[in-house]
């Protein structure tokens, strides 16, 4: 199979299997919240990556070569690690310089730390496996411009049902709000970070999970408002900056080895 070829079995399979489930679990969640039916086809919605990936893998017979990318982390450079910690620096730093002290979110404190565990397995797993695992790496393989270009944009497109189930964070923050259009941003720049971070920790699949997970983690475990997310994006877009600035001065950092 050519890369194009993986890479429409894979997105094929990813959109055939979320947006009928999340379309109709939007539905169902609009009609009856309480229908026992639509945490399965949220959850079913959100393993689409991860089920993609392992029909790919079988697909392609390189199982072998795709879980070693979870291995080797003592050879990883620093500076990947430095990214991964990103989001936390990040999210510490809008709280403080906001409000001054750390505002964590009451719902958040509430459900402790079995779902702050839970968030790892619900998204940053499934979705890092395919995302980063499978999309990024065929694409990459074309251009490294269309891979972070194409990630970010089928990614986005991918969670754009969530917005219409009635429970989930997405449809907490409204479709078009302004809280819609900062998620949009926080997703293409966040993808582009870790287009790089690809780069720089050797294909490593630990790393997208990790910083994922932080992303999704810090993001809820603390109380936001629009400066908080202002200065958010801000500091996104001033660390991706420097990764693209990096690239340019010191490209032996962002070199792949097989």
């Amino acid at each position: 199979m050519s890369a194009k070829q993986k890479i429409t079995l894979f997105v094929g399979i990813v959109f055939s299997i979320t947006y009928p489930s999340w379309i109709l679990a939007a539905i169902l969640s609009h009609n009856n919240p309480d229908s026992a039916f639509v945490l399965p086809l949220h959850l079913l919605g959100g393993a689409s990556p991860l089920i993609a990936t392992l029909i790919y893998l079988v697909k392609t017979k390189s199982y072998h070569t795709y879980f070693l990318r979870f291995t080797h982390l003592k050879d990883i450079r620093f500076l990947a690690w430095l990214i991964v910690s990103i989001p936390i620096l990040i999210a510490l730093f809008a709280q403080l310089i906001i409000t001054g002290h750390l505002n964590l979110d009451p719902e958040f404190q509430r459900m402790g730390i079995v779902y702050a565990i839970g968030l790892l397995f619900f998204g940053p797993i499934p979705e890092e496996m395919g995302w980063r695992g499978v999309l990024f790496d065929q694409l990459y393989s074309i251009s490294f411009k269309k891979a972070q270009i194409y990630t970010a944009i089928i990614w986005f497109l991918w969670h754009i049902p969530l917005f219409f189930i009635v429970g989930t964070y997405q449809n907490a923050l409204g479709i078009f709000s302004y809280e819609f259009l900062f998620f949009g941003i926080y997703i293409l720049i966040q993808s582009f970070i870790m287009g790089y971070l690809y780069q720089v920790g050797m294909k490593n699949l630990i790393l997208p999970i990790l910083f994922h997970y932080f992303v999704n983690l810090f993001g809820e475990m603390f109380i936001r408002d629009l400066w908080i997310d202002l200065i958010m994006i801000l500091g996104y877009v001033v660390v991706l900056m420097i990764l693209m600035i990096l690239e340019k001065r010191k490209p032996n950092l962002f070199t792949l080895s097989d």
